[in-house]
């Protein structure tokens, strides 16, 4: 008859009971059934062993290596791979504006067009700095600025009028001289064309004597065979 022996672990809540040949099968770390037995994760993380009892809930919500999604594009990794090395770079994930104007949660993927159209806080240049105002100041302030600066931006804009008259005269005098240039370039390239003309001319001329030279020695030669023949 077997010997009847109690978990090792009853202290501790297991309420086994059975014999002594099956105390093994029951405690083993890996395939028993005890769950007061100290497991290891089985993915590996490296974490401290912990009661085969808590092994559901540290592979759920604490194991780093888990698998897990993110939430905001549904990327797929490990917890960790997605919390330490997606995120940062997740154009979706939500991230606070720099400059503090309280948007808190803008897609990372939105924070540039945020920045350049919308944020009060983000410096601007005054829309006159084309005409010469070098202003600079927070957007929230721009209606401020425009009323306190309105004499100074239509002195800019007059005295930019002043020059429209010379740099009309610039830019005509480019045009006349861009005909010109294409007016000397439409002659040098008809005087291309005729050298080009007068050298196949040449060329036909030159095949032209030659084979009037041809013909010429064909002759002799053939006056050199009947001298022959008569002599």
């Amino acid at each position: 008859m077997s010997l009847k022996v109690m978990c090792p672990h009853m202290a501790e809540g297991c309420d086994w009971e059975g014999e002594l040949e099956s105390l093994e099968r029951h405690t083993n770390s890996f395939a028993g059934k005890c769950l007061y037995v100290d497991v290891d994760c089985p993915n590996f993380c490296r974490s401290k062993r912990f009661q085969r009892r808590d092994l559901e809930e540290h592979k759920s919500k604490h194991c780093p290596l888990r698998p897990f999604s993110c939430k905001y594009c549904n990327h797929k990794d490990t917890f960790r791979a997605v919390t330490k090395k997606h995120w940062p770079i997740c154009e979706k994930y939500p991230v606070p504006c720099p400059n503090g104007c309280g948007e808190e949660e803008i897609e990372r993927q939105h924070l540039k067009e945020h920045l350049q159209e919308t944020c009060p806080l983000e410096v601007i240049e005054c829309e006159f700095s084309c005409d010469g105002c070098d202003a600079k100041f927070q957007r929230r302030l721009t209606s401020t600025h425009m009323k306190e600066c309105t004499e100074t931006h239509l002195s800019l804009i007059a005295q930019k009028s002043k020059k429209i008259p010379e740099l009309e005269k610039m830019v005509q005098q480019l045009m006349d001289q861009k005909k010109q240039d294409q007016h000397q370039f439409g002659q040098q390239a008809n005087r291309m064309n005729q050298q080009e003309d007068l050298i196949k001319q040449q060329a036909d001329e030159i095949e032209k004597k030659g084979d009037q030279i041809k013909q010429q020695g064909d002759l002799i030669k053939l006056q050199g065979d009947l001298i022959k023949q008569q002599g």
